[in-house]
């Protein structure tokens, strides 16, 4: 049975899943300051210019190698805050978020400051997921990201917004989207199979893993070793 499309539209067929390796301990509420060559976070593919994170062995991160340095930095702003302000789960969308903006052509990372950029793509993964929302939970209000981050509010706003435009993206965006979020969202899990939309779902599970596998779905239902 062919898998044709997903329902929904597709900004990249490559956004792979990338939780990060541990929870990181964070020293500071705000954002810390950067160094040169502290630590390296994947292999490099010379054959293809790719920086390749070592996150999701199924689905590693892909990063243009002139990017690799820009990107190294700003998981370093980014990983430290979800560890103490989010969770995991955030850790993971954001350098999912970030690996996705390396690789526009031309990538608006090269150019600003890179403190700006880590406190918009929380901002932007947080406006997917409700983030601002009271009711939500981990919970954080744009006040409390500029005051974390030290960068204005207004600021972060705009760049966000540049990331939105950028990416395509909007609240409940499947590719960004919490997994319990996902959960109550059906049309994330719409794919097109022998021209019938079917839930994914409901499909047996090596149609899952196919779906998966090509990025037609934001994660596998039928993971083993899930619940």
């Amino acid at each position: 049975m062919a898998l044709l499309q997903p329902s929904h539209e597709q900004h990249e067929t490559n956004g792979p899943h990338s939780p990060p390796g541990s929870q990181v301990n964070a020293r500071s509420s705000i954002i810390p300051t950067v160094h040169n060559d502290d630590e390296v976070f994947g292999r490099h593919s010379a054959s293809q210019g790719i920086f390749v994170t070592e996150m999701d062995k199924d689905k590693p991160l892909r990063i243009p190698a002139p990017l690799r340095h820009h990107v190294e930095q700003l998981f370093k702003f980014t990983d430290p805050f979800c560890g103490e302000h989010l969770d995991a789960e955030y850790a993971e969308l954001i350098r999912k978020l970030i690996a996705k903006l390396a690789r526009k052509r031309p990538s608006p990372l090269v150019r600003g400051d890179l403190r700006i950029w880590a406190a918009a793509a929380i901002y932007a993964v947080g406006s997917v997921n409700f983030l601002f929302d009271r009711a939500q939970r981990p919970h954080l209000t744009g006040a409390d990201l500029s005051a974390l981050t030290g960068v204005p509010k207004s600021t972060i706003a705009n760049k966000a917004r540049v990331i939105r435009d950028v990416l395509r993206i909007g609240q409940l965006d499947p590719e960004f989207c919490r997994r319990e979020l996902l959960a109550s969202n059906p049309m994330s899990w719409m794919i097109s199979v022998g021209g019938i939309i079917v839930d994914v779902r409901t499909m047996p599970p090596e149609v899952q893993a196919e779906a998966w596998r090509r990025g037609l779905i934001p994660d596998h239902p039928a993971r083993p070793g899930d619940e």
